[in-house]
């Protein structure tokens, strides 16, 4: 312990006397810890983070899938359900049900519109989870007719009840009903989807409807389930393939597409799946800038034992062992990473929030991300891990030497040399390379975001103004009451000022959320074996179209006659028509979709939008008549002369003269929907862009530092070639060939890297190859371009320098 602490006195008397040194090593250090801090911050929450389920690891998600359409998450019905929790084996009893539907809440101030999730009586059993506050659901809940009672969720209670207890018991109005609240959640993540409250299914509405809830045909709810103790996941998937064989056997007419199978997932496994990819990418980024900052760091400490020779060799001289002398340079390089990572701690809290923030665009898991205990020791350790590696950089050139022999030679400068060229080559070979995959990564994301940015959404964004409308079922059920406020709300909005055209539709595009069921064209019949056809099912009224800029292929949208005494009427997109009218026209054909009683005719085709995404291909979607389909839940649309954010108070005032307790959720421009739509990918490519331009910069300065000493280190040899005749162009090429070979040779070993790594870059592109030649050709010339000025520098000082000089020296 006593030498312990000659050594650490001795390290900081040294730091202390060297702050030039001290400072660039702490900050590069600061630099790369830091960013693999927080980004361990995240990563360590998200996918290590056990939720705060019981026993979560036997939770999954009954589901749809159809392999040969790439579709997912088609919900089932609720006789399937029904069948399901019957017979099931595997879950015994544990199969839960859930929907979510949008209603508006009275009795505390305003009327407020929530997202309430629907679910069977045992759902919170199912789940594991305990009320923070009074209770859950019962089965006298469900029961029909029992009086409507309501839970709330955590963020709800608190940031809309300013978290007050006594709401226990209290009674309020949703649907023109009462309802009380029976309990408070705890916090949970937000899964299936973001929920304010919920209710049994014995509460809603359209659950409830006897004809909705006995059909095959409506499927409205989603299955989760919780595997009994000892089934394994194998089992199960087999006793639900054995209900679903069984099922499309009895009702073979409900099962049309016999590619459509029940799949079983984890809900651990949903709730990180789409993040894993770009979590792995950026923890690769962020291990190849901490990598790319001890080589950095390394050449520091060559360049710094080259001054230090003299004073290692008389400490030798002075009775220091070798284990002495290395140990005391280990001291140094570990208290150097320390300090580097108690800064990059300050670093890490600053970048975590901004990460988290980026992270909950992809999983609902990424909230309430924190510096911790675990964060700590994983910073503590990789400090000493680098330290270590910093401290045996010295430690190895010094072992490999002779220092009695060195000394009785002089300790000339020479001494510990041997090898230190080559060292330093080793260096700026992982600098090139680690930068040149860094680069690649970074401009790949770049080029996909501007190639995302590309993408024509299908609507004409400018000056539309989008708000949600979700009108009370018991009050607007009536057929003309709801056309009665729909007409009054298009007339009194379209009266404002600056309003152009006044639409309406039951999505917004570029939002998902779509309804696709399966439909029948008549006199046409499904081959055996084909996936029975589906489109997305849409609502709009006669004037949506125009008001949002999607145009009118051939035939017409909806007239005032096409209202519920006529005749059933849809528009649908071009991707449709591609797919199953390619060789004919569509018009006056007659489709049927599963659950209607009535053939729909087409009277119409309209180009298509990118509802699920820029990313997603156009889905193939059928438009009805609003005055026909009707819809409490529906997005108004309002195209202006200007920014139509201006006009929302007056919009306001006309709704709520219509109605005064009828909110008005989600209002946005299609300009923010298509901004929130490319936000993760440029986010994304920003984090990446961030990150290899701090690696480009440590590369530069890196390779600027290494050909510079090895300049230094070379003064008398280059001194001598000038003697001989050399040129000053002789010796200017000589270094500048140098450092261009060895800055080539890591472009090559990084371009072998990046085309490895490919397949987990893959998973964050849009309409680009990870192997796409153009940014490799495009990142190789720009990091020769920046190296060889770097290489630059230095050759001129050495082509510069005065024999005369040196060798009288």
């Amino acid at each position: 312990m006593e030498r312990l602490k000659q050594d650490v006195v001795y390290a900081l008397r040294q730091m202390s006397r060297n702050p030039g040194f001290t400072l660039a090593v702490v900050l590069m250090l600061s630099l790369g810890i830091g960013a693999n801090t927080a980004t361990f911050s995240v990563a360590s929450r998200i996918l290590r983070s056990s939720l705060p389920f019981e026993d979560s690891s036997r939770l999954m998600h009954i589901r749809y899938g159809n392999p040969s359409l790439e579709t997912e998450a088609v919900v089932f019905s609720v006789p399937e359900l029904k069948d399901y929790q019957a017979q099931t084996q595997a879950f015994s009893g544990q199969l839960m049900e859930f929907h979510s539907m949008s209603f508006v809440l009275l009795g505390r101030g305003e009327p407020d519109r929530v997202q309430v999730g629907v679910v069977s009586a045992n759902a919170f059993q199912v789940l594991g989870v305990r009320p923070l506050l009074g209770r859950t659901f019962r089965p006298d809940d469900e029961a029909s007719g029992a009086p409507p009672v309501l839970v709330l969720s955590y963020e709800y209670w608190r940031s809309r009840m300013n978290g007050d207890p006594k709401i226990i018991g209290q009674t309020m109005r949703m649907n023109d009903q009462p309802i009380t609240v029976v309990g408070i959640l705890p916090v949970l993540p937000k899964y299936p989807e973001a929920v304010d409250v919920y209710m049994p299914t014995s509460a809603c509405p359209f659950r409830s409807n006897p004809q909705l809830a006995a059909s095959r045909d409506v499927r409205m709810v989603s299955m989760y389930g919780r595997l009994r103790p000892g089934a394994s996941l194998a089992q199960a998937k087999a006793d639900i393939s054995t209900i679903e064989g069984r099922l499309h056997k009895q009702y073979p007419a409900n099962y049309p597409d016999s590619k459509e199978l029940v799949k079983i997932a984890p809900i651990q496994e949903e709730l990180i799946g789409k993040f894993r990819p770009t979590m792995l990418v950026l923890l690769c980024m962020v291990a190849l800038v901490l990598l790319l900052t001890c080589a950095n760091v390394g050449i520091l400490y060559s360049v710094r034992l080259l001054s230090r020779e003299r004073e290692i060799v008389l400490r030798s001289a002075l009775g220091a062992g070798r284990g002495r002398i290395i140990r005391q340079l280990l001291t140094e390089g570990i208290l150097l990473s320390l300090f580097g990572g108690l800064v990059g701690l300050g670093f890490a809290a600053l970048g975590i929030k901004p990460l988290g923030f980026y992270a909950q665009r992809f999983t609902p898991l990424a909230e309430g991300i924190s510096i911790n205990g675990k964060v700590l020791l994983f910073t503590l350790l990789l400090s000493l891990m680098t330290g270590l590696l910093f401290g045996l950089i010295p430690a190895f050139q010094v072992s490999r030497h002779n220092l009695v022999a060195a000394l009785k030679e002089g300790g000339g400068r020479s001494t510990l040399s041997a090898g230190r060229h080559r060292f330093r080559s080793l260096l700026i070979l992982v600098q090139v390379a680690v930068s040149f995959v860094l680069l690649i990564t970074a401009g790949l994301a770049i080029r996909s975001s501007m190639k995302l940015s590309d993408v024509d959404p299908g609507v004409q964004v400018r000056n539309v103004l989008s708000l949600s409308l979700n009108l009370p079922f018991n009050r607007y059920q009536d057929a003309g009451k709801l056309g009665a406020f729909y007409r009054a709300c298009f007339e009194g909005i379209g009266a404002l000022p600056g309003v152009v055209s006044v639409g309406a539709a039951s999505t917004v595009p570029l939002t998902g959320g779509e309804y696709t069921p399966t439909f029948t064209i008549e006199n046409r019949e499904t081959p055996p074996g084909q996936p029975a056809p589906r489109a997305d099912m849409r609502t709009a009224n006669r004037t949506y179209f125009q008001t949002v800029g999607i145009p009118l292929l051939r035939g017409r949208t909806f007239l005032e006659s096409d209202n519920n005494k006529a005749p059933l009427v849809a528009v649908i997109t071009a991707s449709l028509v591609n797919r199953y009218w390619a060789n004919e026209d569509p018009i006056g054909k007659k489709i049927l979709f599963s659950g209607f009683t009535k053939y729909t005719t087409i009277i119409g085709v309209v180009a298509d939008t990118r509802q699920n995404g820029l990313d997603a291909a156009p889905s193939d979607a059928v438009y009805y008549a609003l005055r026909q389909a009707g819809g409490t839940d529906m997005k108004i649309f309002i195209r202006t002369q200007r920014d139509p954010t201006s006009l929302v108070p007056a919009i306001r005032r006309v709704i709520h003269s219509l109605d005064a307790e009828q909110p008005i959720e989600e209002v946005q421009t299609l300009e923010d929907v298509r901004s929130k739509a490319l936000a993760p990918m440029r986010v994304t490519a920003a984090l990446l862009a961030l990150f290899a331009g701090v690696a480009f910069t440590i590369m530069v300065i890196g390779i600027s530092w290494a050909i510079a000493f090895g300049v230094t280190e070379r003064r008398q040899e280059l001194a001598v070639r000038s003697v001989l005749g050399a040129q000053r162009g002789d010796v200017l090429g000589l270094v500048l060939k140098q450092g261009l070979v060895l800055v080539v040779t890591g472009l090559v070993l990084g371009a072998a890297v990046a085309l490895a790594a490919g397949r987990i870059l893959s998973g964050i592109l849009f309409g680009i190859e990870p192997t796409d030649p153009a940014t490799f050709v495009l990142v190789a010339l720009a990091i020769l371009l920046v190296a060889g000025i770097a290489c630059l520098l230095p050759a001129r000082r050495a082509a510069n320098i005065e024999p005369s000089l040196v060798l009288r020296g």
